[in-house]
């Protein structure tokens, strides 16, 4: 389980519906991602009412309290909000002008976000979306943009006082709409941004030579055991370990206590700033997972067993749950990912030949219906005797005809160089996970050749060792249509998803589905 960003849903921008009539609107596409000089406000908290409208009788309310926010007060007064919605992950800001006193008004439209969609032939739908005042339809939730009451100057505002920006017009929403007046089917309201005084788990000076790498297994409710590389430390009588959810260099760390063979780790500690999705506060949590129910049952801590001659730590049953939460309230699953039954250990870096690949599927290339071939296979981050190895370290290298293939610039789009040794966790366009170890790569020719392969790579200490050559014929794994697809669904980022889940861009055998 991940957590949910508040992402812009593409499938929900390209269903939405229309205003009707005729206005004398400039949009200038201009988005705004510099601001003038002027005094940064930078970690701040933002909350904010979200709704989300799926069609006129479906729609979700999201209180989004504990955002990553930030404004720029220029030196002429005005101020400049970034990310002024939440769906918004560019760069913009949306520039609020001096009023009266500590008044500041938005005047609208403001362009702010660029929604750039490819097809499966690689060419880029753009379509701006500019920010607008948005009202209630009577007797419903669904929103138009503000142009019946016959204003031309279309305008929000907001206060900025003792530090806090606060929107005052609490009976419209901020929306976003296409310069045909199209919603984008997502507004907010009470916008309020404030300061916030919490400080983060640091990793003590006298720790840093003890940290090392450490791997993390457990249980994932789609996938089953999995496993995933991240940073530990054990000194002075506490555990560290690294948020697995922090980008690579970053510097999150949850602590531990530890008597003798357990260790605890508290329930509730501020770990800082999630930089990937900027949903401000992640905090660590526990609980007990009811698989049944999807809920989680917060514990005051999380005890861990440990075994101090392997450096391991483990759960006490295959309920406990692990989570990073977004904010400080009760734990979910729509806001936190959790990792249950967890168990890390300090990793040994040796040299080891990796297990062979397994090959699934060929889907033939057929230029008539649209539709590439690709190669479907399984490489699994684990030594010949069953060891999990560091996925950072291993390779994979495709064969045809007993021949390296070798993937260029140009047909691949998103690649710089030519690569022939593709790293076991690089994503694109064209090479994509479909869950942990699958991995599925486009080709964009017709292969008459009579062999496909693939070998896995691993590099460690200087010392390389690759597995055998998984071979076999074209004719034994082709497939020319759906008849024998899984159905399963993946999102981009290749974890199993459920396929009848609003507002993502899904992969299910194969094919980009907008849901």
């Amino acid at each position: 389980m991940t957590i949910k960003s508040i992402i812009l849903p593409a499938a929900i921008l390209l269903a939405a519906a229309s205003a009707s009539g005729q206005h004398s609107v400039v949009f200038d596409p201009t988005i705004i991602t510099e601001p003038p000089k002027g005094i940064v406000h930078d970690m701040l908290k933002r909350s904010t009412t979200i709704l989300m409208q799926y069609s006129e009788e479906d729609y979700e309310i999201i209180n989004d309290r504990y955002a990553y926010s930030k404004y720029v007060l220029a030196d002429n007064g005005d101020v400049y909000l970034y990310r002024p919605l939440a769906a918004i992950k560019d760069n913009c800001y949306l520039k609020l002008q001096r009023g009266n006193g500590d008044t500041l008004v938005a005047h609208l439209p403001q362009a702010i976000y660029e929604l750039q969609v490819p097809d499966f032939d690689g060419q880029v739908e753009s379509t701006m979306f500019y920010a607008f005042p948005m009202l209630k339809k009577p007797g419903d939730v669904f929103l138009q943009p503000d142009t019946v009451t016959g204003a031309t100057d279309y305008t929000m505002r907001f206060t900025l006082t003792d530090g806090v920006l606060k929107q005052v017009d609490n009976d419209r929403y901020l929306g976003m709409i296409t310069d045909d007046f199209t919603w984008g089917l997502i507004a907010e309201k009470d916008v309020r941004v404030d300061s916030f005084s919490g400080v983060p788990n640091a990793l003590p000076a006298s720790a840093e030579a003890a940290v090392s790498d450490y791997v993390l297994k457990y249980t994932d409710p789609y996938l089953g055991e999995t496993y995933k590389m991240t940073k530990g430390a054990v000194s002075d009588g506490k555990v560290y370990l690294r948020n697995p959810l922090s980008p690579p260099g970053a510097s999150q760390w949850i602590a531990g206590d530890i008597d003798g063979n357990k260790a605890v780790m508290k329930y509730g500690q501020y770990l800082g700033v999630d930089t990937v999705s900027l949903l401000h506060y992640m905090y660590f949590m526990s609980a007990l997972y009811d698989e049944q129910q999807q809920e989680l049952q917060a514990t005051g801590q999380l005890e861990l067993n440990f075994d101090s001659q392997r450096r391991k730590f483990s759960s006490a049953g295959p309920a406990e749950a692990m989570i990073i939460n977004a904010g400080p309230d009760e734990p979910n699953p729509a806001k936190a990912t959790f990792w249950l039954n967890p168990s890390f250990y300090e990793f040994q870096s040796q040299p080891a030949t990796p297990v062979t690949p397994s090959i699934q599927r060929y889907y033939v290339f057929d230029a008539g219906n649209d539709a590439y071939a690709y190669f479907k296979f399984e490489v699994q981050p684990f030594d010949v005797d069953g060891n999990y190895i560091n996925p950072d370290s291993l390779f994979y290298v495709i064969y045809v005809d007993g021949k390296p293939f070798t993937l260029t610039p140009g047909v691949y789009k998103d690649l710089k160089a030519d690569m022939t040794e593709i790293p076991f966790d690089y994503r694109d366009s064209d090479v994509q996970s479909m869950g942990a170890y699958v991995r599925q790569v486009y080709i964009y020719q017709s292969l008459r050749e009579e062999q496909l392969g693939v070998q896995s790579v691993y590099r460690c200490n200087g010392v390389e060792r690759r597995s055998s050559i998984c071979t076999t014929g074209i004719d034994a794994v082709k497939t020319a249509g759906a008849s024998q697809a899984s159905g399963h669904a993946y999102d981009l980022q290749g974890r199993r998803v459920d396929a009848s889940t609003r507002g993502q861009v899904i992969i299910v055998d194969g094919k980009k589905i907008l849901k």
